[in-house]
């Protein structure tokens, strides 16, 4: 079934047929009107030449003038404050529940003055609001409810059809809506007296229209002495044509419907099989039916925008998704105006906090497609898209043979194992996504290449600088996005725990944010046992920012924490090592080969308990963050060197600046 059939036109014929003579033609329009109440459960339809227009003829019918205050979400439309304005009343805003992005039953009552008279619900992308809330506090405040259900049809909240719940509801056919007429808009309510009323508003004031109108024959409407208009009305009338086409797309509509949920669901199993948990579609409560005007996600990552997302998805062969409205009360002709002498609200940001953090972060896709084809394509482009923007976790082992304290450190021998091996057998045990043996290009380096072969991992010679530049090699060699991240490890760390670098990387990939540098709680960081992420993007900024000796490179993230984001994640007690066991000197690799023979350790990953239960009792070193041959020289050569840059924060004890991260 297409969404336009035969059907379609013959409907269209029927009424061309009648040449518009009154009496035959109209009918089209009562039918429609009967119909369409009757399939969602209402005793009285309204046809309206568009959405707005009914909107703005519900609260006429209820009596909203100046003076007046109308409670709405600025998450929407604007159609739906302006027809407030168009009543001369006052639009109030209320904000939104950040899961469902549907207004606040909380934030209504809060709200609430003498002035108000009713509240404006809208189900915003085909998901109702909490309707038995809200009607319990229009009841306890004596106001009226309207549903603004133009993206909603067939939708369902507690077993009730919405648009049958509050005191009277709106429905637009604009040509993107589950069913359409090309433009029109339906009006439904249960009340005969608001009926008669909003017949009286929209159909200019005639005296001859609503369901408490007098009957009338041909004879007085066509005497010269007939009154016509008994109240002030508009000329919102839906035309026959329109009418016709509304009956035919009313027969379709379950179908359409369904089709859309159908196809919601299919891009919801594209976020599933992708693991993706930064697209995070509407919260559905089980006791709502929502039916997917588009599919709709917000965008819980800030590493990356709307824009950057859209046009990627374009790239991949994607339609471009949709956007939210801007904020109605942020949109010009509403942001910092005042509107009456007696308005509160001031329309700047600030008002409604949860609206604000979704506005930028809502994506909607098209889910009308009728074509199969054309939907794996969507469906195709989002997957590349989502695997575009998957953070990335590189394992960079950085290793050179020319240590002056410990030369040729990364082939020493541990009870016959290479220090590299051994570095190398830990990190495949950790959940990254590619491992890298990134050495300078000396010569002597050339030696480290069999021990990448040997444990089929990446092997590269890059920059004799420092260790950003070998990083930036990395970069470049594997195409590493700003929101990919480098796991770092050295040569000497031949006890480096996977699994706690396993639980920063899976922190790290679930966090909305991009994290610039992730260790573990400080009291295991320095120790040799734990881990430190860096974000590409900060490799890159501290590229830019200078090209001096960079080796150091914990000591430039902590004295710039003011311009990065730096984390520490919290480790289980069961870590904690208040000795350092990293192989940086002679008598370290003595110790370290003593501890690998007596606990029999060959080629294999190295258990942490063993580790930790060893070390307790053959304590080595103090904890401490050890720069270079004489650490106080060095950090006060350090921030000397980087006073002059912007963002710079002076640093000495690295450790204690650590402890303070959360």
């Amino acid at each position: 079934m297409s969404r336009f059939d035969d059907k379609d036109l013959k409907m269209l014929k029927d009424v061309l047929d009648t040449n518009f003579k009154a009496k035959k033609s109209k009918k089209f329009v009562k039918i429609f009107e009967d119909k369409f109440a009757k399939k969602f459960n209402c005793k009285y339809g309204i046809s309206c030449c568009n959405g707005t227009a009914t909107l703005h003829g519900i609260l006429m019918g209820m009596g909203i003038k100046d003076g007046d205050e109308v409670i709405t979400t600025p998450l929407t439309m604007s159609s739906t404050s302006l027809c407030i304005l168009h009543a001369n009343a006052l639009p109030v805003f209320a904000d939104v529940d950040p899961d469902t992005f549907q207004i606040l039953p909380e934030s209504i009552e809060s709200k609430i003055n003498s002035r108000t008279k009713a509240i404006i619900t809208v189900s915003l992308y085909g998901l109702s609001p909490e309707m038995d809330e809200i009607m319990k506090i229009a009841k306890k405040h004596n106001l009226y409810v309207i549903e603004d259900n133009a993206q909603c049809f067939l939708g369902e909240y507690k077993g009730k059809i919405i648009g049958s719940i509050g005191h009277a509801s709106s429905f637009s056919f604009q040509n993107s809506k589950h069913m359409t007429t090309g433009e029109g808009g339906m009006i439904l309510t249960n009340d005969i007296q608001l009926q008669d009323n909003i017949c009286k508003s929209t159909i200019l004031g005639y005296k001859t229209v609503g369901e408490l109108a007098p009957k009338f024959d041909n004879k007085q409407f066509r005497d010269p002495a007939f009154k016509r208009h008994i109240a002030f009305g508009y000329n919102y009338r839906m035309s026959e044509l329109c009418c016709a086409v509304g009956l035919s797309q009313l027969e379709k509509l379950d179908f359409l419907v369904n089709k859309r949920i159908e196809i919601a669901n299919k891009f919801n199993d594209v976020l599933n099989e992708t693991n993706c948990n930064w697209l995070i579609p509407q919260k559905v409560n089980d006791y709502i039916k929502h039916t997917y005007w588009g599919f709709t996600v917000k965008l819980a990552r800030d590493d990356i925008t709307f824009i950057e997302f859209r046009d990627k998805l374009m790239e991949y062969g994607g339609k471009a998704p949709y956007a939210a409205w801007e904020l109605t009360y942020l949109e010009p002709l509403f942001e910092n105006q005042k509107f009456k002498t007696y308005q509160l609200q001031e329309f700047k940001k600030g008002l409604c906090p949860n609206a604000e953090y979704l506005q930028s972060r809502i994506i909607s896709f098209q889910n009308n497609y009728i074509d199969d084809e054309i939907l794996k394509q969507q469906l195709n482009a989002l997957r590349h898209t989502i695997k575009y923007f998957k953070k990335k976790i590189i394992a960079v082992i950085f290793c050179r043979l020319g240590s002056s304290r410990l030369p040729n450190k990364g082939l020493l021998k541990l009870n016959n194992v290479s220090a590299i091996s051994r570095v190398i057998l830990n990190v495949k045990k950790m959940n990254v996504d590619d491992i890298i043996l990134a050495t300078s290009k000396n010569a002597e380096n050339i030696k480290l290449k069999k021990y990448a072969e040997k444990h089929n991992i990446k092997f590269l010679q890059g920059s004799e600088n420092n260790i950003f530049d070998r990083s930036n090699d990395v970069i470049k060699k594997l195409k590493l996005k700003t929101h990919d991240y480098i796991l770092r490890v050295g040569a000497d760390d031949v006890c480096r725990s996977y699994e706690i670098a396993n639980i920063l990387i899976k922190k790290t990939i679930e966090s909305n944010e991009l994290l610039d540098y992730v260790c573990d709680n400080p009291y295991i960081c320095p120790t040799g046992l734990g881990s430190e992420l860096l974000s590409v993007k900060s490799i890159i900024y501290f590229n830019n920012l200078f090209k001096e000796n960079n080796e150091h490179l914990t000591f430039y993230y902590v004295a710039f924490k003011n311009v990065l984001n730096l984390k520490s994640i919290n480790i289980d007690e069961r870590y904690k090592l208040n000795c350092c066991i990293t192989m940086d000197t002679k008598e370290d690799y003595n110790n370290l080969n003593k501890f690998f023979i007596q606990n029999h350790i060959g080629e294999n990953p190295i258990d942490i308990d063993t580790v930790i239960s060893y070390f307790k009792v053959n304590k080595k070193k103090e904890s401490n963050v050890c720069i270079g041959n004489s650490p106080d020289e060095t950090i006060k050569f350090l921030n000397e060197q980087c006073s002059k840059y912007d963002g710079f924060s002076e640093c000495y004890n690295i450790f204690e600046e650590l402890n303070k991260l959360k």
